[in-house]
């Protein structure tokens, strides 16, 4: 899965491998509401609407607004400005409504809550967002009324074994919830404005290969050069012909 202007990036770097990678009907590719449809002419990816708010979701539904090439949904709450107070503090709640008015239309669910949810909450001494949103359970709360659920891990991905930790557990809870959901971990080309070496990413990829169907890929337009993330999807797509069963899923 991957965000419209994450594909352009990719795109402008190097053409051919984003058309490999990413043309495909279980890749999703998303933009805000408004925007055209953002898979590109003759691709077979999936068109997806990006909601920050269940609220502005709900508002677009009512209004008769949404797009007609939308396919699936996407509910990002975070703890940023784009997410009610009210839904940040009740994310299981809001992540089932969001879920019921998007099946209810014949849409796709896709739930990507941030790990920064849990600054809104008391943590334990010296527990990180990541640990907090494992004891919660978010994860699980994410995947029950999903189709496709993403962990957001891509802060951790430097750190290999923190990555699998946290992936691994919060899969584990996802499908106790859902054994059906598609279940994703984050990946990120440009992390707090560095760019992240492909070898970086790649290491950090093949550490979940087990563990995740595939990643929301963001390719940031902060990125000095998207040319890493290219480099990353080289040496995934290498690594996808030597062990089967290794799926590409970017944002």
């Amino acid at each position: 899965m991957l965000a419209q202007s994450s594909l352009s990036n990719v795109s402008s770097a190097n053409l051919a491998i984003a058309t490999r990678m990413f043309d495909h009907p279980y890749v999703y590719i998303t933009a805000a509401p408004g925007f055209s449809d953002p898979v590109p002419p003759g691709w077979r990816s999936v068109p997806t609407v990006n909601f920050k708010s269940y609220a502005a979701f709900s508002a677009a539904v009512s209004a008769g607004a949404m797009p007609s090439w939308t396919k699936a949904v996407l509910y990002d709450p975070e703890a940023w400005s784009l997410t009610p107070v009210n839904e940040q503090a009740n994310v299981a709640y809001y992540m089932r409504q969001f879920c019921r008015l998007a099946h209810r239309h014949g849409w796709q669910a896709i739930m990507t809550p941030g790990t920064d949810l849990m600054n809104i909450y008391r943590k334990l001494p010296g527990e990180t967002n990541a640990q907090a949103f494992i004891r919660r359970n978010v994860a699980g709360a994410a995947a029950r009324y999903a189709d496709v659920s993403e962990a957001q891990s891509q802060a951790i991905e430097v750190n290999p074994g923190a990555y699998n930790w946290f992936l691994t557990k919060a899969r584990s809870q996802a499908l106790a919830a859902n054994p059906r959901v598609v279940f994703l971990g984050g990946l990120t080309a440009s992390l707090l404005g560095a760019t992240t070496p492909a070898a970086v990413m790649y290491r950090a990829a093949i550490s979940v290969t087990n563990v995740v169907a595939g990643f929301f890929l963001n390719v940031s337009k902060n990125a000095p050069d998207p040319t890493n993330a290219a480099q990353f999807l080289h040496q995934l797509a290498a690594h996808q012909q030597l062990a089967a069963g290794a799926t590409a899923i970017a944002r």
